[in-house]
């Protein structure tokens, strides 16, 4: 997944700043990496899809740890944990049949909707067609997901990270990462970790006409995401002006600044959302795009996001998640491998004596 998130990025950039011949031969290895990537993990010769041992790992060992008895108590959990199961049932039914509402929509549907994806995005070789792709993939995957994390909020981010705190899966101790895991835990902000969560969750998750009922924000944002491809699609084409409010091209310079600042070693949470926030702004709020842009992305959904950002503390918490705890992850990680036991056995108690 990160690998198509990063190319879509450099996709962008390599039709802001290259030729359009370049950018062609772009678009076609962009095209070469989609199909080798959806097509390494798909077999139409599986019930699920998915390639033979994926498939296998589905319906062997997944689907008795997220399909739990709701009715039942928790003795064995090979990969969920009893500690998740206790903390999703604590939240009501609804939360305690997601994990396996989650793992029916792996097993029974994505593999079909990903077969769609990569007819559709690939329309015609060497063209992305990340309009088609991008709908396919918000109608699909994303407001289905979203459908079934929204019925389980607020409760899903303190089950979340009751499992994250707590984890007992079977599969960690098998594994001999248990102690390992809890050092790793025991250095993370979870705190901060839960409200980022929230804040990013909570605004798909808002009543679209401001009233509790079926209608959620995520419907909204699924059009607002393939209106993103479809400039996307034209930031591609010659024939779209550098200055077409239907495309990216208008902001080349605020990209690669933008660019520039998440690829700096030295990396500073503040200053990059400063970068994105004047990107976005050249974006939306360009005099002679201001209305285009209106009809496409500025509704009350979009108008909460900041509200709820503001809310969760999203900023300060992504800061002192990435300048307290990302180097100190690492350096736990590395050296509790390279000096065996020690680390481990010392951490391990550390965690244990503060809990």
């Amino acid at each position: 997944r990160m690998r198509l998130v990063s190319c879509l990025l450099l996709a962008l950039c390599s039709s802001l700043v290259l030729g359009q011949e370049d950018t062609d031969d772009f678009a076609l290895g962009f095209e070469v990496m989609v199909m080798e990537w959806v097509g390494s993990i798909l077999d139409n010769s599986t019930e699920s899809g998915f390639y033979t041992e994926f498939d296998s790992y589905l319906t062997t060992e997944l689907e008795q740890s997220f399909c739990f008895d709701i009715a039942e108590e928790c003795t064995d959990s090979e990969y969920l944990g009893c500690a998740c199961t206790n903390a999703f049932k604590e939240q009501g039914d609804t939360c305690a049949k997601m994990p396996c509402a989650v793992y029916k929509f792996l097993y029974k549907e994505l593999a079909d909707i990903l077969v769609d994806f990569l007819a559709d995005i690939l329309a015609e070789q060497g063209t992305m067609n990340l309009e088609q792709g991008i709908e396919i993939l918000g109608s699909n995957v994303y407001v289905p997901l979203m459908s079934i994390f929204c019925n389980c909020t607020p409760g899903i981010y303190e089950a979340t990270f009751q499992c994250i705190r707590n984890y007992d899966g079977d599969i960690l101790e098998e594994s001999g990462m248990g102690a390992m895991y809890r050092v790793i835990v025991g250095m993370l902000d979870l705190d901060s970790m839960q409200n980022i969560m929230a804040a990013l969750l909570e605004p798909h998750c808002q009543p679209a006409d401001g009233v509790d009922g079926e209608n959620f924000c995520f419907d909204k944002f699924a059009k607002m995401f393939t209106t993103w491809g479809a400039m996307m699609d034209n930031t591609f084409k010659p024939f779209v002006g550098t200055k077409s409010c239907d495309a990216f091209k208008r902001v080349k310079s605020e990209f690669m600044r933008f660019g520039k600042m998440m690829d700096s070693p030295n990396m500073n949470v503040k200053k990059i959302l400063k970068s994105y926030v004047a990107l976005e702004k050249k974006i939306m709020c360009n005099s002679k795009c201001q209305e285009t842009m209106a009809e496409s992305f500025y509704g009350c959904c979009a108008q909460n996001v900041p509200r709820i950002y503001k809310e969760y503390e999203l900023v300060d918490n992504i800061d002192r998640v990435v300048k307290k705890h990302h180097w100190t992850c690492i350096y736990g990680w590395r050296y509790g491998y390279q000096d065996g036991r020690t680390i481990l056995q010392k951490g391990d108690q550390e965690v244990s004596s503060s809990s």
